[in-house]
């Protein structure tokens, strides 16, 4: 018999396989079926991916939402359709304005493009138009008008400038295109931007000094994979605890909507169940009425 395995697992992707790669190889080295993850990364990128397994799998909408983190390599002076350097180049600034370009002027645009954000996601993205994925659109050689989206852009500071290579970091919402942004900045300079690198250092409390490297992780002993599991009621360790009843978590198990004291806050909680792990999210309104937003599927 199986045993459950339900929780969080943080991977260092290596640059090259897809986010699709990565799952499938851990739901291998694991054995279970439900494997999913928080969050995609394109080939090109490596960095932190959260894999989460099992019943937690119930749990990425929460986590998807989460602010992210990232370094990037931008070569300005060039342009490509994709937005990064595994495109097609379309354009290339002579060498004259690309040595014009100092750590001044790039500091002067880089302020442009902090706080809330007006940004274009590339035609190469998995972004949904009328119901098919932009780039199975663009590449058959669609000419796509890609909708403008609200992001936000808390921080975007320069790593290092050399020879026409720009290195940065950035935190950001969900949604934020990293490629769209080296575009945008390589625009706003004159002379084009596409990303060469990018590696995710953040997933909302997650970091990758806590994550393992794809090879390491599918290399391990089953036992010892296991350890690597952040539990459920860890993964949601920014909610407050819903401090139930014995009579409440009845109802909560069977989803019925219950009216709780003045002393409880409106809005969303984590509930334990009896042993301690997680039973359910659960929304307190204005009206102190309580609602189950995701209750856990009993163990497997």
């Amino acid at each position: 018999m199986t045993l459950s395995v339900d929780g969080l697992i943080l991977i260092d992707k290596p640059s090259g396989p897809t986010s699709f790669d990565v799952v499938a190889r851990v739901r291998r080295s694991l054995g279970v079926k439900r494997v999913g993850h928080t969050g995609t990364l394109d080939p090109l990128a490596s960095g932190l991916m959260g894999i989460l397994v099992g019943r937690a799998t119930k749990l990425s909408p929460y986590l998807t939402m989460a602010d992210k983190g990232y370094e990037a390599v931008i070569r300005l002076g060039q342009t490509s359709n994709t937005y990064d350097s595994q495109g097609e180049i379309t354009e290339v600034a002579n060498e004259g304005a690309c040595a014009r370009i100092d750590r001044s002027m790039i500091e002067t645009v880089l302020a442009e493009f902090r706080g809330q954000i007006e940004q274009v996601p590339p035609i190469f993205s998995a972004i949904k138009i009328k119901g098919e994925r932009a780039y199975a659109k663009a590449r058959r050689g669609e000419i796509l008008d890609m909708p403008a989206r609200m992001v936000r852009v808390d921080q975007l500071d320069v790593l290092g400038f050399d020879e026409g290579h720009l290195t940065v970091s950035v935190s950001c919402s969900k949604g934020t295109y990293i490629r769209s942004l080296a575009h945008d900045i390589g625009q706003r300079l004159g002379v084009g931007g596409v990303m060469t690198a990018l590696r995710r250092t953040h997933v909302g409390q997650w970091s990758i000094c806590e994550a393992t490297s794809l090879t390491d992780f599918c290399e391990l002993d089953p036992a010892l994979q296991r350890t690597k599991l952040v539990s459920m009621w860890s993964v949601l360790s920014d909610l407050p605890v819903f401090e139930s009843k014995p009579d409440e978590i009845w109802k909560i198990r069977n989803g019925v909507r219950f009216a709780v004291s003045q002393q409880t806050n409106p809005g969303r909680y984590r509930v334990a169940d009896e042993d301690g792990g997680l039973l359910a999210i659960v929304a307190v309104d204005d009206a102190r009425m309580v609602k189950v937003e995701r209750g856990m599927p009993p163990r497997g």
